[in-house]
């Protein structure tokens, strides 16, 4: 998609072109009122907006083709697209810091710092939500009279007495079998997120001690506030945000706000076991594995993540050059047989492929990782002058797929952040559909459907996937 959108703490959303150079302001939203704006989270259809407040609400919205009207206002008629407010989730009592849509739109997850309801799931496939491009209220009122109201009311609660602490951060798994939450406890908890409404619960929960709270030791301070040292997880824990982040193959989370050995990281948990690298395990079934890794690079605490929405292609014969800094990586072929394995692989072997990641600290500094290197491609301090936190990350494509994609960067001051990189900047073009659809077919037995607004995944049993 070419839009982006912002939050600020001056109770207003504002949406952003991003197809060209030059960024042009399309519309502002101002429906929380009195409010600061959280979170923001495009649905991954397009078609929808929510956002998350200080006023406990989660708001919903469409594009309009005209004005909206006061039902449905967005408090600047000088907008050059108008937005509608279509729905308000009323169920927290808290702010709510975190936003993350579920597979095909058809739940949206909220995370707030209200220990009575950490997390609720929004339900919207039986609304008039989902399945409606250009939502009408009025129209779907006429037609479907059980849909009386504009206000929407939980599906589930999850997390109560299981998170002891605010929940701060959320990410559901891009098969859609699991919602990952993380908390200031500090925890991670994995919940199941298929089947009937009471099959809904926990399915791990991982307290490992590279998100342990470690006190400050003072004893030989001397009364001396100026020689008290503290720990990366102490600084870690006084975050807002928790901005965790799942990869699109589903092969791992990352989870913010970790150390180890007094250096920063964010930790890569593997999906097979909830395994993490060192600091001991995820749930007491949780064994080490290749796909369990820790990203070391950061002095200040990682406090966002955010994958990349678009596998790559990678082939193992690569040549590194050095252009303009950045590590590039440019891909060869050395026959007419391994070009054409390359492009006809076996129809019972994933293809060979690259996930990219991005990294944001609590001194304003972003990273970009590749996994299929041990080194960030791209480091920068996007906060110069403040040097603040980084608020959370974004990512979206240029006007051409074939061009690369734009990292968007939000930052406590205000200001936001964009860098451009070429598909051979990150490491290769994006992954055709057919291997893609080949990689889940095998690891999931799902089947990918192609559409014009992205693909849908269909459950198409064979593997029970973990």
């Amino acid at each position: 998609d070419s839009h982006s959108g912002t939050s600020s703490q001056q109770q207003q959303q504002q949406q952003l072109n991003t197809t060209t150079t030059t960024t042009r302001l399309l519309a502002t939203l101002a429906t929380h009122e009195g409010a600061s704006v959280l979170c923001v989270r495009w649905s991954q259809s397009g078609h929808y907006l929510a956002s998350a407040g200080d006023d406990g609400h989660v708001l919903l919205y469409c594009q309009k083709k005209a004005q909206p009207t006061l039902e449905t206002i967005t408090n600047n008629t000088n907008n050059t697209e108008h937005w509608a407010r279509i729905r308000t989730c009323r169920g927290h009592n808290l702010d709510v810091v975190g936003l993350a849509w579920g597979n095909e739109d058809r739940f949206l997850a909220s995370c707030s710092l209200d220990a009575d309801t950490p997390i609720i799931i929004w339900k919207l496939y039986d609304c008039g939500l989902v399945g409606i491009p250009g939502y009408d209220i009025a129209k779907a009122r006429t037609t479907n009279p059980s849909i009386s109201s504009s206000i929407l009311s939980p599906f589930q609660i999850l997390g109560r007495s299981i998170h002891t602490s605010a929940v701060k951060g959320i990410a559901w798994d891009p098969i859609g079998k699991y919602l990952i939450s993380s908390g200031d406890d500090p925890a991670i908890c994995v919940w199941r997120t298929t089947g009937e409404e009471d099959s809904w619960g926990l399915e791990a929960r991982i307290d490992s001690g590279i998100f342990a709270t470690h006190h400050l030791d003072n004893t030989n301070n001397n009364n001396n506030n100026n020689n008290t040292k503290e720990h990366p997880t102490e600084l870690a824990n006084l975050t807002l945000f928790r901005r965790i982040s799942f990869s699109l193959d589903g092969s791992h989370l990352c989870a913010t706000n970790a150390s180890i050995k007094g250096k920063n990281i964010a930790a890569m948990i593997s999906r097979e076991g909830w395994a993490i690298s060192g600091g001991g395990g995820g749930s007491s079934t949780a064994t080490a594995t290749n796909n369990a890794a820790n990203l070391i690079g950061h002095r200040q605490p990682i406090v966002a993540s955010r994958h990349l929405p678009i596998l790559l292609s990678h082939n193992t014969n690569t040549t590194n050059t050095n252009n303009n800094k950045r590590n590039i990586t440019t891909t060869t072929t050395t026959d007419n047989n391994k070009k054409r394995k390359f492009h006809d692989e076996d129809d019972d072997t994933e293809p060979s492929y690259a996930s990219i990641i991005a990294l944001g600290d609590k001194r304003g500094f972003v990273t970009v990782w590749s996994t299929k290197s041990s080194r960030p491609i791209f480091k920068i301090q996007a906060s110069e002058k403040s040097k603040c936190t980084i608020t959370d990350l974004a990512w979206t494509t240029t006007t051409s797929s074939s061009t690369g994609a734009i990292l968007l960067v939000s930052m406590l001051d205000g200001y936001i952040a964009s860098f451009q990189f070429t598909w051979d900047e990150l490491g290769g073009p994006p992954l055709d559909f057919e291997r893609k659809s080949r990689l889940f077919r095998l690891r999931y037995g799902i089947e990918l459907l192609p559409t014009d607004n992205g693909d849908i995944r269909i459950q198409s049993g064979g593997n029970d996937e973990t």
